[in-house]
């Protein structure tokens, strides 16, 4: 496939075998990196907030198709995942892919503790 300008797009068989690559550690690595930006550059340096809210947010992520662990979700009437996305001060700081027919909150403490944790240290070093 070939975009209009003429930039060679990747095909969907080059997409899918990016798909499962990708091992536990290093989606653990980048979940620290995306720590490390947000309490380096998301909040302020120099007036850190005496107070940071993180807003858990369940979505839904409709799916066509037999993909594992898609289910289906009676309050949205179809087949999905749900992740669970945690923001703060407008930035995302977390998220886990979950199953479509799972809801509310469930997972969230597995996701929030190595934040709060993170967040935590960097207010005892100051870093923000």
């Amino acid at each position: 496939m070939v975009h209009r300008l003429g930039t060679p797009l990747a095909s969907q068989p080059t997409l899918s075998r990016l798909e499962n690559p990708a091992t536990w550690d290093t989606i653990r690595r980048l979940g620290g990196v995306l720590q490390q930006w947000f309490t380096r550059h998301a909040v302020a340096r120099r007036d850190p907030p005496a107070e940071l809210v993180l807003d858990l947010d369940p979505t839904d992520d409709p799916t066509h198709g037999q993909q594992q662990l898609s289910f289906f979700n009676g309050h949205y009437d179809e087949h999905l995942y749900q992740p669970l996305l945690v923001f703060a001060g407008g930035s995302l700081r977390g998220a886990r892919l979950r199953p479509g027919d799972v809801g509310g909150a469930t997972q969230a403490g597995p996701l929030l503790v190595p934040i709060v944790q993170h967040l935590h240290a960097a207010g005892q070093r100051r870093v923000w």
